[in-house]
């Protein structure tokens, strides 16, 4: 949209040779109704569209990108084409580079919905202030802010809350958010407010803006997730979609293989053992169970354990993984999807409601197990209430406890794996329904977790067994030659 002239007009910048300096616009859409592009409209917007009727947000939008002396602007509802689901999907998919390519982003920080303006700072509202200081005769510049600073005006705005927003704020080299804290700056170098034009310094850097290459890249992307999947979605299915452009972008710097929101070479099966923190009900297919996109709900990602030199030892192996897409983009939504696995045995339990599962009564330790489910519908019990516990990674752990006086660090021994329930009558078919976790010596305190013993005794005794009945094929596995049962997951 050109913002140059005393009109605002559509321009379609297909087949021009040099790319015009253009500023994007991240804002929450809200249920009130405001100007949107439609087939209706689409012609007469290449001439004038009609800025009496913009709502605030978009107006003020204008009114920024022409103060930074930018004469282009774009804005997602006035730049694709609305009710149209393949100019939808083909805009998604440009997300990366529409975002990544532009001068700046301006992100509507606390405005609820189109209407809300971006002009929202609270009356003699102060985030910030440098003073000199004089002690001893010296004179000392000194920066005075709240620890918070950031995450009021980035991470814990309204905005932050919409899934869509995220990758509109890692995408681009530089956004300024203006909400209710005032103006805040943000590119991948520096960070500052109004109140400290001068930058904050490096302690205030989220970490989603770097770190997206090399060592780290896992451990950013672990932030990623947990941020994106505690955010809101008015449409279930744009899960896949309101990530892409973030997933196009980290293969196209990293490489890889990206599969449902993980990273197939990333220690995917330490990825695998993602567990959601409030269980909600299971909404509509979007994804394999196995994936963290197939369900609502804040995500805590254990794999930053292996970031950490922790949880090393791995006990099954995903051997391949298959995704049919929706469309044309690879990073886009999926139609179907499997992982298959190569296991060296399998634990079959019964169900329980409380969250728990009891271990199949043939073994030696008939005990009880805690569970985490992915969402509160799995625990209704099918086929009797049987499912199997599958190990993926274990070995020591990283935290703290504290007794009266002190904090005492000490490290925990943990096996952590999925809760599969029998897909269908084929045999080794299964769905994921949720995660376990047992341990010894548990820095979390929980008594029921400490089953790790038991397991272990369980698995030595019956794994093998559960594994040959059920499974769908026996392998020669070279690689590690005792996992050769092959455990399909949808």
């Amino acid at each position: 949209m050109s913002v140059a002239g005393d009109e605002l007009k559509l321009v379609t910048t297909a087949g021009w040779q040099t790319k015009p300096r253009y500023s994007t616009l991240s804002h929450c859409w809200g249920n009130e109704t405001f100007l949107k592009l439609t087939k209706e409209n689409y012609e007469a917007f290449h001439t004038v569209i009609p800025d009496q009727e913009l709502p605030k947000t978009f107006k003020d939008a204008v009114h920024i990108s022409k103060q930074l002396g930018i004469g282009y602007l774009w804005i997602d509802s006035l730049c694709i084409i609305q009710g149209n689901t393949e100019d939808w999907r083909r805009e998604a998919a440009l997300m990366s580079s529409v975002y990544g390519n532009s001068s700046i982003n301006i992100a509507a920080a606390s405005a609820i919905n189109a209407h809300g303006g971006c002009f929202l700072k609270r009356p003699y509202l102060v985030d910030g202030l440098r003073a000199q200081i004089c002690t001893a005769g010296s004179t000392l510049v000194r920066d005075f802010h709240s620890s918070s600073v950031y995450s009021l005006a980035t991470t814990h705005s309204y905005l932050a809350t919409r899934a869509w927003a995220l990758q509109e704020k890692i995408l681009p080299p530089r956004t300024i958010h203006f909400g209710n804290r005032g103006a805040f700056w943000e590119c991948r170098k520096e960070i500052a407010n109004e109140f400290l034009p001068g930058g904050f310094g490096s302690r205030l850097i989220s970490g989603l803006n770097s770190g997206r290459k090399g060592y780290d890249f896992i451990y950013w992307w672990s932030n990623v997730v947990e941020l994106y999947s505690a955010a809101k979605l008015t449409y279930s299915h744009d899960k896949l979609p309101a990530l892409s452009g973030v997933a196009r972008r980290s293969c196209k710097e990293s490489g890889g293989q990206y599969i449902g929101g993980m990273w197939r070479d990333e220690d995917i099966e330490a990825q695998l053992c993602w567990s959601v923190v409030s269980p909600r009900l299971r909404p509509a297919w979007r994804a394999p169970s196995w994936s963290w996109m197939s369900i609502d709900g804040k995500i805590s990602y254990m794999c930053r354990l292996k970031h950490m030199n922790l949880m090393l030892d791995t006990y099954t192996h995903v051997l391949d993984v298959d995704m049919e897409l929706l469309g044309q983009d690879p990073f886009g939504e999926v139609r179907s999807g499997y992982m298959s696995f190569a296991c060296s045995g399998m634990l079959a339990a019964t169900l329980s409601h409380n969250n728990t599962v009891r271990l199949d009564p043939g073994s030696a330790a008939d005990d009880v197990y805690p569970i985490t489910p992915d969402c509160i519908n799995d625990k209704e019990e099918k086929d009797s209430g049987t499912v199997y516990l599958l190990p993926l990674i274990g070995g020591e752990t990283a935290g703290s406890s504290w007794n009266e006086t002190k904090k005492i660090w000490q490290s925990e021994v943990a096996i952590s794996g999925l809760v599969l329930r029998k897909q269908s009558d084929l045999a080794g078919s299964f769905c994921r329904i949720g995660i376990f976790h047992v341990c010894k010596d548990s820095i979390r305190g929980n008594v029921e977790e400490e089953r790790l013993e038991s397991f272990v005794e369980a698995f030595v005794e019956r794994g093998e067994l559960v594994a040959s009945s059920i499974c769908m094929e026996v392998i020669e596995n070279e690689t590690n030659p005792r996992e050769k049962y092959v455990v399909i997951v949808f």
